[in-house]
């Protein structure tokens, strides 16, 4: 990572900090400055002006009220008794409270998210942080280990493993075993009449039958292929005349009673039955002759007398 890549990195990250203190500042200049109104003889304390609090009220402003002539009472009467009344709660005033507690409850709504906002964005922020941190830290580490890695012959930094002109690591070696070598004369000497071919894979002389797969062959296809692909025989022997297959023949060894390799005989062997193709299994402690080997093709009447 160069110096370059990591410069837009971090004005992003100053982006996001000047952003969030914007929405600090929003929240602040959110707060709403409360006033003191007399309305009534009253004390309200509220965010409007008090002659928007007195048009909503429909009282009448300050200084504005009529005087009225006071009279005096007569003094042949008796002075009567002052009751004081409760004033009735208006209907002005109690709009006026319900508005109030609406802009309030508005008021706190509008914080709320203003903070939420802040908060999810200093969050991102951090995380950007943690990755910008991070990338810086593998990037000195790969400025570290890069000497080390030009000292090696096989580079660990800026290689492509794919590269069609890379080396692989292959090596000549033998087709059949010494075994193997032995039971394929013997069997070309049994069979004149064929042509044995080592090494076979399945998916040479076996296909998917789409009559007798059915509604199964949209869904099944690849991995029924992929099967018969993977398996092949020790000799497959064909007649001369038309290539047609007589049989599939394999020579076992002791690695063949291990559980893996018997798991993988019995899922060749259900490949082969089920292809209709012969198959022909000898050990290599009992290995037959050329004459054992024709007398089998014989009785299972593979070749014709």
């Amino acid at each position: 990572m160069s110096q370059s890549t990591l410069r837009p990195q971090n004005r992003t990250i100053n982006y996001i900090g000047m952003a969030a203190i914007v929405f600090t500042i929003g929240i602040q200049a959110h707060a709403v400055e409360t006033r003191r109104c007399q309305i009534n003889g009253k004390t309200i304390i509220t965010n409007l002006t008090c002659e928007q609090l007195v048009n909503e009220a429909g009282a009448p402003p300050p200084g504005s009220e009529k005087t009225q002539p006071v009279t005096q009472p007569k003094p042949t009467q008796a002075p009567q008794k002052k009751t004081t009344k409760k004033q009735p709660v208006t209907a002005s005033e109690s709009t006026t409270a319900a508005s109030t507690a609406i802009r309030t409850g508005m008021d706190n709504l509008v914080s709320t998210i203003l903070i939420f906002g802040a908060a999810v964005l200093l969050v991102f922020g951090l995380i950007i942080w943690l990755k910008h941190k991070a990338r810086q830290v593998v990037h000195t580490c790969l400025e570290e280990l890069a000497p080390l890695a030009r000292n090696t012959k096989e580079p660990v930094l800026n290689k492509v493993l794919s590269n069609e002109d890379e080396e692989l690591p292959y090596r000549q070696t033998s087709v059949m075993s010494r075994y193997e070598l032995e039971m394929f004369e013997r069997i070309k000497s049994a069979l004149p009449e064929c042509e044995i071919f080592p090494q076979v894979p399945l998916a040479s002389f076996i296909r998917i039958d789409p009559q007798r797969a059915g509604t199964r062959l949209a869904t099944n296809s690849y991995r029924w292929q992929n099967r018969i692909g993977q398996q092949r025989v020790d000799f497959l022997a064909c007649l001369r005349r038309d290539m047609s297959t007589v049989a599939a023949i394999e020579l076992d060894d002791p690695s063949h009673e291990s559980t893996d390799a018997q798991r993988r005989d019995a899922k060749k062997n259900k490949s082969l039955r089920d292809a209709n193709v012969p198959l022909i299994r000898w050990r290599v402690e009992t290995m037959p002759n050329a004459e054992e080997i024709r007398q089998e093709f014989l009785q299972r009447k593979l070749i014709p007398v």
